[in-house]
Order: C-alpha cells, then structure tokens, then sequence
C-alpha cells in the first residue's frame, strides 16, 4: 500500500445544448488527488489500483456559446460576484487502476467524479467527471 498524491494542471469543461444554443465550456484547474493505492508486487511489476478524495482549484475558463448561428466568446469568472461565476473550489473523488513495472514505469487509467456543485446559483447544477490515463515514474526508495 501507498500514499499517492500528485499535483496536475487539467482542462476540463464539456458541451451543452439547449433550444437551438450551443454551449462549449473550457475551464483550466490546478487538481491535488489524494490517493491510497494497493500494489500487487512492486519488485516484479504488477497491477495496482486505488481510490481517495481529490481537491481542484479553477484557474481561467472560457466559454463559446453559439445561438442562431452567431457565436460569441467569453471569459468565465469564479467567485461570488454575481449569477453568472462558477464556484472556484471544486471536491471530487478518484478511482484508479493500471500496471506498474519493475523498472518503476507506470501506466493508469482514473476516473474521477465531482461531489461539489460548482455553480453558484441555486437553480443550476454543473459537475466536472472525467477519465484520464496517466503515465508515470516511482523513484525507487533507497532505504529497503
């Protein structure tokens, strides 16, 4: 077993359609997940897997919205300030598996769902998932 927590800059975001209007949503965040991970054998190279809570924090947004055939871009604020700004902190959960060799190479594939909300008005509701691979290194530790 181990501790994996990790540091990524992600894209997320997604495409949403309503009465004629498309909506193409771009937000930038800077994510931190928590893992516990269980090793099958680590000398040899063997499977893992794991799960545990994920913190995210937004950094920029863009939106492309097209109606009637004319599309505007816009910048997406976080905060409070008004209606329109989507909530900055975002919690979520993480479950991963994959294959990590002897030589400390790792290859894994993770899904990750949000628990938070990040709108701010009352009516709206709007969640990040999304499914990444991830390709790694474990730098040996010496002490064994």
């Amino acid at each position: 077993w181990s501790f994996q927590p990790g540091l990524s800059f992600l894209q997320k975001g997604g495409k949403d359609s309503q009465d004629g209007t498309d909506a193409d949503l771009s937000l930038n965040y800077l994510e931190l997940p928590l893992n516990i991970v269980f090793h099958a054998d680590r000398k040899k190279g063997g499977f893992t897997a794991g799960a545990g809570p994920c913190l995210s924090y937004a950094l920029s947004g863009k939106a492309k919205i097209t109606d009637n055939g004319v599309t505007i871009s816009q910048t997406l604020h976080f905060g409070n300030s008004s209606s329109d700004d989507l909530k900055p902190f975002e919690f979520g959960g993480n479950v991963l598996a994959g294959y990590e060799f002897a030589n400390g190479l790792f290859l894994t594939a993770n899904y990750n769902f949000a628990f938070s909300n990040i709108a701010t008005d009352s009516q709206s509701k709007f969640k990040n998932n999304y499914f990444g691979i991830r390709i790694g290194f474990v730098i040996p530790d010496k002490r064994h």
